[in-house]
């Protein structure tokens, strides 16, 4: 009895340690991924409305891993200093082989009034500088990685 219990007691402890080390194993993997780098290639207007424009961007992402990786959404706000003039959101699914470049086009629609006091903060040097804030989720085969990268800046 003595030496069955003793057994199970160290069969136990060998797999509890395996289920420790393979986490570990997984979770320097994950923590080893790189953000995908973004390229800014421009801004075409496509249409007007008595309230807002949309502009569509186009950009190149470079997936710098060993794997490939799936954008899940992403999430884009435009803003004049902490004023948010417009945002949109994509969830194309966009699939980026390793170490390889793929392009990337969304749609951000501007309302024409919150453009307007912008403008007038731009007129009365009040903003410092636009930039485009993009929240952006990642899909890998370690699991969602989610992380914050400015687009686009630029100064007044």
């Amino acid at each position: 009895m003595k030496f069955q219990r003793s057994a199970f007691y160290h069969l136990g402890l060998g797999i509890l340690l395996m289920m420790t080390l393979t986490g570990c194993a997984l979770l320097q993997q994950k923590t080893a991924l790189q953000r995908c780098t973004f390229e800014w290639v421009g801004m075409k207007h496509v249409r007007s409305s008595v309230t807002h424009s949309r502009f569509d961007l186009d950009f190149m992402v470079f997936n710098p891993n060993s794997i490939g990786v799936s954008l899940t959404q992403i999430d884009v706000t435009l803003y004049a200093d902490d004023l948010e003039l417009g945002s949109a959101s994509s969830r194309s699914g966009l699939r980026i082989a390793a170490n390889s470049t793929s392009p990337l086009a969304f749609s951000v629609s501007v309302s024409h009034f919150e453009a307007a006091i912008g403008i007038k903060r731009v007129l009365a040097d009040q903003v410092k500088q636009f930039r485009l804030l993009a929240r952006i989720r990642m899909n890998t085969p370690f699991g969602m990685m989610t992380f914050e990268k400015t687009l686009w800046r630029k100064g007044v």
